[in-house]
């Protein structure tokens, strides 16, 4: 175990060099599109037509409130939209602005592909082998998300921006920053 921890990428970042980075954002680059090349089942949603597992469709299990209303399977993407408006209000119950994000979010958050996505990729969730290939862990969150979901929650996992993460991110995943901005709006206000 000693090992394992001593090689995971948030531990170890700090002392790696550029030309390292760069090699372990290319490698995670081929394995990320790996996964998107495999073909859509036409629906968002966790392996199964399972609902999310992602903690921004999360309701308390003893509000019995969750029939699929929040956290899906979701067929389009405007369904998808609708269920983050409604977890805006399950959490804040400030319909006012539930509203301006039904009006607004199918504007700027459309058309984007099904693909299949880590769900939670983050330093915290890559270890390094002996040899320095990057592993992913950690595949609980794993689905079918909109093509912007897993580069707008890696942006969001940069945190309090301390370090250069930020900028290999989009050397892994294609960007989204437009998309980044909204998320990083609504995932603050469903958790603050």
């Amino acid at each position: 175990m000693e090992n394992v921890l001593r090689l995971k990428l948030d531990v170890m970042w700090s002392r790696l060099d550029p030309p390292e980075k760069d090699r372990i954002a290319s490698q995670l680059r081929l394995q990320i599109d790996t996964l998107r090349s495999l073909p859509t089942p036409g629906y968002f949603g966790c392996i199964g037509r399972r609902p999310f597992e992602e903690s921004m469709f999360w309701t308390a299990p003893e509000d019995g409130v969750d029939d699929g209303t929040y956290s899906g399977p979701f067929d389009t993407e405007l369904k998808l939209n609708d269920a983050l408006v409604q977890k805006y209000l399950y959490n804040s119950g400030l319909h006012h602005k539930a509203q301006y994000y039904r009006r607004v979010l199918p504007l700027v958050l459309r058309d984007h592909g099904i693909v299949f996505s880590h769900g939670d990729l983050q330093r915290k969730n890559v270890i390094l082998k002996e040899n320095g290939e990057p592993v992913v862990i950690d595949w609980e969150t794993a689905g079918w998300y909109p093509a912007y979901w897993e580069y707008a929650l890696a942006m969001f996992a940069c945190g309090s921006w301390e370090d250069d993460g930020h900028e290999y991110v989009p050397r892994i995943l294609t960007e989204y920053p437009n998309e980044y901005a909204w998320f990083d709006m609504l995932r603050r206000e469903l958790w603050s």
